[in-house]
């Protein structure tokens, strides 16, 4: 048995195994439907996606061809490229579509004439015989074109699957390659956007272009048999159908305009969006919830009103396209009874047949086709500018010359940051201490050799394969092991050394699964310290020729910096270049070279500055630590052979993407839900005012009957001369074209009311739906954030949003229209032939049992990515039966993707239900007064229920200053976190003798100040990132920026700051994140790591204003520089989640056996 079917994957799907009746049948199908009938599957129950749809396969042939499209013509046109990968075969797929269609749109008129012709009172032309043999074509071709049809759709939609899937890569591949400059123009919330907006937009359309092309050219077809059949009367009726072409694309240019609107609005929600969730810890922290859910709700109106602009566009395109049939028939009717025709039943029900045919058309695909091609234009054009925005630089792997790695920086001005008056050269392998205060550009040079930033004339050149490990640790949600090899082949014996050189080994065995644990979002369940060195670790197992460090250790305990530098910096890499980014000059000693760059932003090599005292080599480590690499190799495997990334059964143990997917069908509260959010009475309005219109609608139909049975009674009066019945047809023919005129006048105003009422309660639903789910996310509780990605919430307020903003209306809307024409229909059938409703009965039940299976399965992989006889009466109702059969097989469609759509809104509703932090609560004055904190017995538990602290137990006095250390992931921020019930608690944390259970919890909050262990920068102006409630005069942050010495660095409150900030140094954000405490009075303050990338000078700066400004204020403070720890009042020591230590620190220096004792040599500080 192959391997794949162990995990549930089939190796192909039954129509690539199935006969040519089966495939035309879609016989095949029948074995998917019964499984997924009796039980739900999931993404490992599916069958295998074949080499021609994998999206790697298809977004690597994407890409060739627009890159080909550049170089041969200079610039990019994604027309051409759309051309050129599937132009061919789209194009071939059409012209069979137009031989179906024009077969089917001739002759099915044809023979419904001749079988109306039956009907005619003496008529002798026609026999029994022949009538049946009319009506046999009639229902066999109407057969042949259902089946081809859907076949068509097959293929069509596979095309469009293949386009989406390659443009999603193509997408994703270029975001990975962006310049610093060009993500500042392209944030994240912009790329979500186009992938989930824009390709879906390219997807639509090509489902619809063709359709587009043939409708045009099947109308030309139509409009030549109409005149064909009546003469010079079909020109009137068939150039009303044309003449509203261009009004239509008229429209549909204003729709790529407000599509435009949309995607920039979509833009903006979207960013702001991710940038509340990613930082949604300090959001709470801050109790910044009602600012930062006013700023999304406003850029949230301005998207509705772009996309009421758009939906008021489509009804016009809609109605246009639905009354265009009647009108049309009208114009033609009256000019053909004006110039003195003889009206047969023949003809009259050959021109309605075959408008018929045209309706589909010109109400819905014509019309939503003009409208998908404009906006298809402005799709295009944003996927494009990201297509050709600069990339980062590409890295010679070798020299011309010489296959040494090499750096080679010319004398040049980098980005107006770093100044190089002089070439540089770094060509032996070496440690390169690079080094200076602050802000002054290292991280910048950095980018420059990696290739992030590029230079004019090449001034800095890169040689050799290169690593990077960032001052801003990043993990992504997956496995520990995953996440250090990043595609790489695991070699164990490097790995093992990797782990140890990066003293992850002790904290990998303290995991259940070691290294085999799960990564959640962002690294929630992890320590800074732990992902610093996890990120350096991914660095450093790669085998490159030259390794960029910046700064990846100032997150890191005095004892783990030291060791790691020593085993990984020094020695592992002691045969590579290495250069090490760091404000700190402590490991000067060890470097080969020494560059600085100074407050004037000039490079310069030095000489190396005052050594500093040897750091302690212990000579057995390395044998030791050669023994633990054995050991673990010997646990790990015993093969010594080198093994895929990851095993398949561990990917199928654990997938942190994958969200929990419901079954069966979609709740009907959930249908209640979207009523009356979009309010009931309205809905009972619209639904009233889409009955009156189709009764309107089924009366002009009935009007259009009576009206060719008198025209056709008049005819045959005629040449009796009874002038008497004459008068009376006459009469009755003027009284007909006033009641039409009037019906259609009436139905049109009606119609259009309809439309505007019923996308005013979408909006209205979509809004609230919108602001209730936002609400709900933004009281969840921290452990939802914890258990939940990222990704699957921008899921929720991206793909499914615009699904229920845009898609689900318009399926709605024709779904209520579909039933009510065929109500109507059915009415009018009933009144004039009713036998005629026993095969539609028949072929109604035998669609809704179809229905009935297929819709778990839709709903499944919707959920995974809704007596006395006239002969009017005779072609009424054989007329309005065909378009019956059509409305049932359509409608039932249509019926089966409502409930498919709906599982976006049920997906969104889903996160109104979570649970939610309960702000209920006291709220004191004037509280606290003292800030004297008391735990008793606390423990807090992680999510799977292991003791992050253990029955933690301290007081601490009013007024106090104290130093919290120890190992990272040792449970410190933990324990500060408590204070702000971040997370559920067991035992009492008391402060100023107030249970904070018991108090509101936003007020205990804000009454606590707290710098986070991450800088937290926003998408913003420097203003707006100090100060974002707008409280406080520019004065005061001028003040506070001036103590700061940010003044020089940052030239005005209104500069712009980019998402995270990440247009400023690292310690830069640490300072404006400081700037926020200093603006107000906090009775207790926490810091944690607060300084940990500031420099000498500036520590000593933040130090001094946080001892005048809180002075008598409680002071927390979660540091890894001890020289810090030493002077505050007491230390207190936390090791695997327990309080071991707690003295002041002499106490604990005096104690050569405390672990603060320990710590505090093992730095180096004498």
């Amino acid at each position: 048995m192959n391997s794949s079917n162990d995990y549930g994957i089939e190796q192909l799907h039954p129509r690539y195994t199935a006969n040519c009746l089966s495939r035309l049948t879609f016989f095949y199908t029948l074995n998917i439907f019964k499984k997924i009938y009796k039980k739900a599957i999931k993404e490992d129950g599916l069958h295998q996606i074949p080499d021609s749809f994998k999206s790697q396969k298809l977004g690597q042939e994407l890409e060739r061809i627009i890159n080909s499209d550049i170089k041969i013509h200079n610039n990019l046109s994604l027309y051409r490229v759309l051309w050129k990968f599937i132009g061919i075969k789209y194009l071939f797929i059409g012209i069979m579509q137009l031989i179906a269609r024009s077969i089917s749109v001739i002759t099915i008129p044809f023979y419904v004439g001749k079988l109306v012709s039956y009907f005619v009172p003496a008529q002798t032309r026609i026999t029994k015989q022949e009538a049946i043999i009319h009506a046999s074509l009639v229902i066999g071709l109407n057969i042949f074109n259902y089946f081809y049809l859907h076949n068509y759709l097959l293929l069509i939609s596979a095309l469009s699957i293949k386009v989406r899937a390659a443009f999603c890569s193509v997408i994703y591949r270029k975001s990975l390659k962006l310049s610093p400059a060009s993500l500042l123009k392209t944030p994240p919330g912009k790329i979500t956007t186009l992938i989930q907006k824009d390709v879906r937009t390219v997807q639509e359309m090509v489902r619809l272009a063709n359709d587009v092309w043939i409708g045009l050219v099947q109308a030309l077809i139509v409009c030549a048999c109409v005149y064909w059949k009546i003469g010079v009367a079909a020109v009137v009726g068939c150039g009303t159908f044309l003449a509203i072409l261009p009004l239509q694309i008229l429209i549909g240019k204003k729709a790529s305009s407000y599509r435009t609107q949309i995607g920039r609005s979509s833009d903006e929600r979207l960013q702001l969006t991710k940038e509340i969730f990613a930082a949604i810890e300090i959001i709470k922290m801050y109790t910044w919830e009602i600012i930062f859910g006013r700023k999304v709700e406003e850029a949230r109106r301005k998207e509705l009103q772009s996309i009421t602009k758009l939906f008021t566009v489509k009804v016009v395109l809609l109605l246009l396209g639905a009354m265009t049939s009647k009108i049309a028939f009208f114009f033609l009717f009256v000019t053909y009874l004006w110039t003195g025709n003889y009206v047969a039943a023949e003809s009259i029900y050959f021109i309605l047949s075959a408008f018929q045919k045209l309706r589909q058309s010109f109400t819905v695909i014509i019309p939503r086709g003009i409208s998908q091609a404009a906006e298809l234009t402005s799709s295009l054009k944003r996927i494009q500018d990201l297509l050709i925005s600069e990339e980062t630089a590409s890295i010679e792997k070798k020299n011309s010359f010489s296959n040494q790695p090499k750096i080679r920086i010319e004398n040049t001005n980098v980005t107006g940051d770093v100044l190089l008056r002089h070439t540089v050269e770094i060509s032996e392998p070496s440690l390169i201490i690079l080094t200076g205060p602050n802000g002054s550009g290292k991280t910048t040079l950095l980018n420059v050799i990696l290739g992030n930033i590029s230079l004019p004339n090449k001034k800095v050149l890169t040689y050799g394969s290169v690593s990077y490990a960032p001052q801003e640790p990043w993990v992504f949600p997956s496995t520990i092991r995953q996440n250090i090899l990043f595609g790489e082949v695991l070699d164990l014996v490097r790995y093992e050394k990797v782990l140890t050189v990066c003293s992850l080994r002790q904290d990998i065995d303290r995991f259940p699964e070691h290294d085999r644990t799960l990564i959640g979002d962002k690294g929630l369940n992890l320590s800074k310290g732990q992902r610093a060195r996890i990120s350096l670790a991914r660095a450093i197992y790669r085998s490159s020729d030259i390794y960029l460090l910046d700064d990846c250790l100032a997150s890191l305990d005095a004892r783990v910096q030291n060791e790691i530098f020593r085993n990984c910096i020094k020695n592992f890499l002691g045969d590579k270049i290495c250069i090490f980014a760091s404000y700190s000059s402590k490991y000067i000693n060890f470097a080969n070279r020494v560059f600085q760059i100074n407050e004037l932003g000039e490079l310069k090599e030095t000489e190396h500055l005052k050594y500093l005292e040897d750091i302690k080599y212990d000579a057995t480590l390395e044998n030791v630590a050669e023994e633990t690499i054995q050991s673990n190799i010997a646990n790990i495997s015993d093969s010594g052979e080198e093994v895929p990334l990851l095993d398949k059964k561990l990917e199928k143990k654990g997938n942190v993407y994958a969200e929990v997917h419901k079954s069966g069908r979609v709740n009907a509260k959930y249908y209640g839900q979207y009523i009356a959010y979009g309010g009931r009475l309205l809905f009972g309005i619209v639904v009233i005012l889409f009955g009156a219109t189709q009764l309107l609608k089924s009366y002009t139909d009935k009007v259009i009957s009576v009206w060719v049975t008198v025209e056709q009674n008049k005819s045959l009066t005629r040449p009796t001369r009874n002038k008497t019945q004459i008068a009376n047809y006459d009469e009755a023919h003027d009284s007909m074209s006033i009641q039409f005129s009037i019906l259609i006048s009436l139905t049109t105003a009606l119609s259009v009311l309809t439309a505007l009422g019923f996308f005013s309660f979408t909006t209205k639903s979509s809004k609230t739906i919108h602001a209730k789910m936002l609400s709900s996310l933004l009281r969840a509780k921290m452990a939802f954030f914890e258990n939940t990605h990222l990704g699957n919430v921008l899921n929720r307020f991206s793909k499914d949003l615009t699904v229920i903003d845009e898609e689900y209306p318009f399926v709605v809307y024709e779904f209520i229209e579909l039933l009510m024409t065929t109500c109507g229909i059915i009415v009018l059938i009933t009144l004039t032939q009713p036998l005629l409703l026993i095969p539609e009965i028949v072929l109604f039940l035998l669609l809704c049992i179809i229905r009935h299976f297929y819709l778990p399965t839709g709903r499944n992989f919707q959920r995974l990515d809704s007596a006395n006889v006239t002969v009017g009466d005779i072609g009424l109702a054989i007329t309005q039966s065909m378009m019956l059969t059509g409305l049932f097989q359509y409608g039932v469609r249509m019926w089966a993707d409502l409930e498919n759509k709906m599982t976006s809104t049920e997906r969104a509703l889903e996160y109104t239900e979570i649970d939610t932090e309960d702000f209920k609560g006291q709220i004191l004055n004037e509280w606290p007064k003292l800030g004297k904190i008391q735990y008793d017995n606390v423990s807090v538990l992680n999510h799977s229920g292991e003791a992050i602290l253990r029955n933690v137990s301290f007081d601490i006095k009013p007024g106090e200053k104290i130093g919290i250390i120890g190992r990272t992931g040792a449970g410190k921020t933990t324990l500060v976190s408590a204070l702000y019930r971040l997370k559920d608690i067991e035992g009492t944390v008391l402060i100023d003798d107030v249970d904070i259970k018991e108090l509101n919890i936003k007020f205990l909050r804000k009454n606590i100040g707290i710098i986070p262990q991450d800088p937290v920068l926003f998408t913003g102006t420097v203003r707006y990132n100090i100060d974002p409630k707008g409280l406080f005069p520019d004065s005061e942050l001028w003040e506070i920026l001036h103590k700061l010495e940010l003044a020089t660095s940052l030239k005005s409150l209104d500069q712009f700051v980019a998402e995270n900030g990440s247009n400023l140094s690292y310690g830069e954000k640490q300072l404006l994140c400081l700037c926020r405490i200093l603006l107000n009075a906090y009775k207790i303050l926490v810091l944690d790591e607060a300084t940990s990338s500031t420099g000498g000078n500036t520590d000593k700066i933040i130090s001094g204003i946080i001892t005048n400004k809180f002075e008598k204020s409680t002071v927390l403070i979660i540091a890894h520089k001890l020289e810090t720890i030493l002077k505050l009042d007491r230390v207190m020591v936390i090791d695997n989640g327990e309080v071991i230590e707690f003295d002041k620190p002499e106490i604990l220096m005096n104690n050569s056996n405390s672990l603060f004792y320990t710590m505090v040599k093992s730095s180096g500080i004498s």
